[in-house]
């Protein structure tokens, strides 16, 4: 049975699990680098979300919202590094589901977040560069498997029938099948946030009701944590051990490190400490 540190060292080396750099498909490297994209734009909103505030020509600095911000660098984080991580699989399926999320789902919760949900506009326009980068994986992709009959609606077909890119399901392992039932928590706990911030704020017992500039962020927050249930299902659905250990990596360091960092040094609520 592998020790906790010789699984952390897995996810970091790959250790046999993994084919070469120099062998990934070009949607797989195209993957990763709007991984590192996403990584960076969280690490900025984590760190300096003053920062980001003057880059984004906000009308006023953030006091309340600055928490909130923080937060949603903490997710974006780690939807970087499952995009990292999961690409470095070489999984086609895992591109397609990347593909779908980006023009089917981000698109629709960006007009509601913007018509209904006072979304901040520069959240918006973030939002909104999404389904040029799944475009970009999807011309990547289609480059790969030399096929001019791969159309759009036959890569956003894959996440539901597998494409032929996936084990069955019934011959699932143990630990994916355990993944996938996280990646469920995750995307319902995602979805209370955000359709219902102030339940979930009644819920883990916040002191006061979320004002109306936070909440919008809040269900921002809770958008991506639904991203996140999202990415642990479908990624699970490849049955790599590589990918379970990337999943462990980050929550045995990432995780604790980034929420005791928010809590102790930048105030955040004790509240998304618990959640996450």
């Amino acid at each position: 049975m592998a020790s906790v540190g010789e699984v952390l060292k897995v996810a970091l080396t790959g250790e046999g699990l993994l084919p070469p750099a120099s062998k990934l498909h070009s949607a797989c490297r195209a993957l990763i680098i709007q991984g590192w994209i996403y990584f960076m734009m969280g690490v900025l909103l984590f760190t300096a979300p003053g920062v980001f505030n003057k880059l984004a020509m906000f009308p006023a600095p953030f006091t309340e919202e600055e928490a909130p911000y923080r937060m949603i660098g903490f997710t974006a984080i780690g939807i970087g590094y499952f995009y990292i991580m999961a690409s470095r699989t070489n999984n086609h399926f895992w591109a397609a589901a990347t593909i779908f999320i980006r023009l089917i789902w981000v698109p629709v919760s960006l007009v509601t977040m913007a018509l209904v949900f006072d979304l901040p506009p520069q959240l918006c326009v973030l939002l909104a560069t999404d389904p040029a980068l799944a475009i970009w994986t999807y011309l990547a992709m289609k480059k790969d498997l030399k096929d001019p009959t791969f159309t759009i609606g036959k890569v956003l077909a894959i996440p539901f029938n597998g494409g032929g890119m996936i084990p069955a399901r019934s011959t699932l392992s143990p630990t994916a099948r355990a993944l996938i039932m996280q990646g469920w928590t995750y995307f319902l706990t995602g979805t209370t946030i955000y359709f219902f911030p102030q339940v979930f704020n009644k819920m883990m017992m916040f002191p006061e009701p979320f004002s109306d500039a936070v909440t919008p962020l809040y269900r921002m927050i809770g958008l991506m944590v639904i991203a996140i249930g999202y990415f642990y299902i479908v990624a699970s659905k490849m049955d790599s051990i590589f990918w379970a250990t990337a999943t462990i990596f980050t929550r045995m360091t990432m995780t604790p490190f980034s929420c005791m960092t928010l809590y102790l040094v930048f105030g955040g609520a004790p509240q998304l400490c618990i959640t996450f």
